[in-house]
């Protein structure tokens, strides 16, 4: 891969005029996994050659896993919908070209369907649903974006962890395996794009 994007902001984000759109993998939690890959719609790129990617993670709640987002002292009861902004803030920003405001590419967000099958009501593990319906919401209203959710079982069969290192898709250690995740919901969505291309004008929830 030629470039990294930073997923929230920094030394690089996909400002080319050719890179068109971008396909968002998200992988809701407690610690949200979070993958964007970059490419042209002239010539959408196989899992193997995308050359514009980057994943991240954001926490909270003291996973342990990365830095708590919440650290100011607000209600904790508005935790999933402040970070379900911060993601659809990032996602925009993401989406914008350059010195043209006006000017957006197409975002499509490949979101992990987290089907509940127990009774449990505890915060942590209505997590997923939660800042999925958060981050939907919040997007809702955004021009261009395509919605597509994913089941977990899907993406688990993309590829293996040592196929991923090799196409280039690799985490610092298995604290980022939520990012990783997030990739797999990613590369999903894109092989999906490549089999049938009219998936990128879709109509936006699917």
């Amino acid at each position: 891969m030629n470039q990294r994007i930073n997923f929230f902001g920094g030394y690089y984000r996909p400002f080319d005029e050719d890179l068109d759109t971008i396909i968002v993998g998200i992988d809701p939690g407690v610690t949200t996994g979070l993958s964007v890959v970059a490419f042209s719609s002239k010539s959408i790129p196989t899992p193997q050659t995308v050359e514009h990617w980057g994943s991240d993670q954001i926490s909270y709640g003291g996973s342990g896993n990365v830095e708590d987002l919440i650290d100011d002292g607000v209600d904790d009861a508005f935790v999933e919908q402040r970070i379900s902004l911060k993601i659809a803030e990032a996602i925009t920003a993401l989406s914008k070209f350059s010195g043209n405001e006006t000017k957006t590419r197409r975002v499509i967000v490949a979101i992990e369907n987290f089907t509940v099958r127990q009774l449990n009501s505890s915060a942590e593990f209505l997590a997923p649903v939660r800042l999925a319906a958060g981050i939907t919401q919040e997007l809702f209203h955004t021009d261009n974006t395509k919605i597509y959710f994913q089941t977990p079982a899907d993406a688990k069969g993309i590829c293996t962890d040592k196929r991923m290192d090799k196409w280039g898709y690799e985490i610092k250690t298995q604290k980022d395996r939520h990012s990783r995740d997030a990739d797999r919901h990613a590369i999903l969505c894109l092989r999906r794009i490549l089999e049938n291309p009219r998936r990128m004008e879709a109509s936006s929830f699917l």
